[in-house]
């Protein structure tokens, strides 16, 4: 269907300005969606082919890691359990459950970034939706303290804390 089908269903006559302000306003969106997910080039997909599937060696091979990660990489494309597991899931709950293991922390992180390239962009908005959301229930009664601390439940409430990661940060007890 056509833009014109669209705005003429009772053959209305309708001028070139409108049909030409409507038509901009409905390419914008487009403008918008490209300058967030650019169009990726043959050789960047290339290189990240290893995040949608880390166990094809030709993944493994194309990919530009530093040494180290590589070698990591390796070592899951090793581990038949991950791969049973990569099989059964989508791809960020396979990398999210990769990062729970230190052993492929690294190469977890990376993918998720790239998965997920946009989460704090998405954080942001959802804290503000929220910060409304508790404005309009809660009215003038929230105080300044207590919409900070609203504020961060509601922006945290979706992330899952790295219990190990943050175990290794604290400094053991003494001996004395």
């Amino acid at each position: 269907m056509s833009l014109g089908k669209c705005l003429q269903p009772k053959d209305e006559v309708i001028d070139d300005k409108m049909t030409t302000v409507v038509s901009q306003h409905l390419t914008v969106p487009q403008h918008y969606f490209n300058h967030y997910f650019p169009p990726a080039n043959e050789e960047e997909k290339k290189k990240n082919s290893w995040i949608r599937n880390p166990f094809l060696i030709s993944n493994l091979n194309d990919s530009d890691l530093p040494t180290q990660e590589k070698d990591t990489l390796i070592e899951l494309y090793c581990d038949s359990e991950m791969k049973d597991f990569c099989n059964s899931r989508n791809r960020t709950d396979f990398w999210v459950a990769v990062s729970q293991k230190e052993a492929y922390e690294m190469n977890a992180g990376k993918a998720l970034q790239f998965l997920v390239a946009f989460h704090s962009t998405y954080s942001s908005e959802r804290g503000f939706s929220d910060l409304l959301t508790n404005k309009r229930k809660k009215r003038q009664r929230l105080g300044e303290t207590m919409l900070s601390a609203c504020m961060t439940v509601a922006a945290t409430r979706n992330i899952a804390p790295r219990f190990n990661l943050l175990a290794a940060t604290i400094q053991q007890q003494k001996s004395h």
